[in-house]
């Protein structure tokens, strides 16, 4: 009895020892520890960013204009953004340049009626820089500016010759979208670019489609053979690629060759997945997105009322881009559209030429 007595001493002194040397370890390395200071990214200076900002935006392709300080208050700017360019695309680039100087968005309001974007940029819950974006600069004093608006035919390749002799009238369209050689003198001429669409291979655009499944290299070839379907195209129309244009690889890859090739980059229908946009503006690409898009299938007396409201666009915010199908009856609502004094308001252009 005495020795189970000495056994379970022992064995208890033992684990009496083992756990006040662990506290005596742990209390040891946690006196020694310190918080990584050195990780943590030194606070930006406030005025610093701020005037980096400012510079960075003053120094930009779009016209930006500081406004007299104000004491105690954030510096102001206002942007005329080109014409044409959506606002979201003015605001992801913004919102880019902003964080490259160490600012953060804290505010955004859209006016739609006015089209223009209030946005608020500082550190934590400090606004330390306004800007206001405007899509058109006012125009001068004595010096009037006619809207400009850029009529875009599509789906050549099944326009009849009704629609031929039609479209021959129509000089107002500057530009056209096409898949195959075609002269067209005095008209600007994108290539339809085909893009794998959602429905693929059960919707199949034909020959020479950009497949998620392509190498870059095959891409790259792809786009060189379209480039050349006609001598010195204007650039790109990307019709039917829904899958492929939410693929951050394939869309960079389209902006970046056009951009090196001084190409549009338009993309009829613009949805929010779409990643053409973004990619063009990360790539210093040009792009334009239908302003008005007038459907294959819809009616005459439709098409008649959307050119209509093309040209309501355009006075509002001083150039438009309209794109219409090749059938006679729509190219004939165009005529009714075009009256004397339409023809007199607005400059007929291509798509190149919308945005200067």
């Amino acid at each position: 009895m005495a020795k189970a007595k000495r056994q379970r001493l022992v064995r208890f002194l033992i684990l009496a020892m083992t756990v006040g040397l662990a506290a005596a370890l742990g209390y040891r390395s946690l006196a020694r520890w310190q918080p990584p200071l050195s990780r943590l990214s030194p606070r930006a200076d406030p005025a610093a960013s701020a005037g980096r900002f400012c510079d960075l935006l003053r120094g930009g392709s779009d016209s930006a204009r500081l406004l007299p300080p104000e004491p105690g208050r954030p510096s102001r700017l206002v942007i005329a953004s080109r014409r044409g360019r959506p606002l979201v695309l003015a605001n992801l680039g913004l919102q880019r340049q902003a964080k490259s100087c160490g600012l953060e968005l804290l505010a955004a309001a859209e006016d739609r009626k006015r089209q223009s974007l209030e946005l608020a940029y500082g550190i934590g819950d400090r606004p330390l820089v306004t800007v206001q974006v405007r899509m058109s600069p006012p125009a001068l004093p004595g010096r009037p500016v006619r809207p400009r608006i850029a009529l875009v035919a599509y789906r050549l390749a099944g326009a009849d010759k009704a629609a031929r002799s039609a479209l021959a009238r129509r000089t107002e369209i500057k530009t056209l979208v096409v898949d195959r050689p075609i002269r067209a003198p005095g008209r600007e001429l994108l290539v339809a670019l085909p893009l794998e669409p959602i429905g693929y291979p059960k919707q199949d655009p034909g020959p020479n489609t950009i497949l998620l499944s392509d190498s870059d290299a095959r891409i790259a070839s792809k786009l060189a053979r379209a480039r050349g379907t006609v001598a010195a195209p204007a650039g790109f129309s990307v019709e039917a690629g829904s899958r492929a244009l939410k693929d951050r690889r394939i869309a960079e890859q389209v902006a970046r060759f056009c951009a090196a090739g001084n190409l549009v980059l338009l993309e009829p229908r613009y949805t929010a997945n779409s990643l053409a946009g973004e990619q063009a503006l990360a790539n210093d690409c040009r792009y334009r997105s239908a302003d008005v898009y007038i459907e294959p299938g819809v009616s005459a007396r439709v098409a008649e009322a959307r050119i209509r409201a093309a040209f309501v666009r355009a006075r509002e915010k001083g150039a438009a881009l309209a794109m219409l199908p090749a059938r006679a009856d729509v190219l004939n609502a165009l005529g009714k559209a075009l009256t004397g004094e339409v023809l007199a308001e607005f400059e007929f252009v291509g798509v190149t030429r919308l945005e200067k």
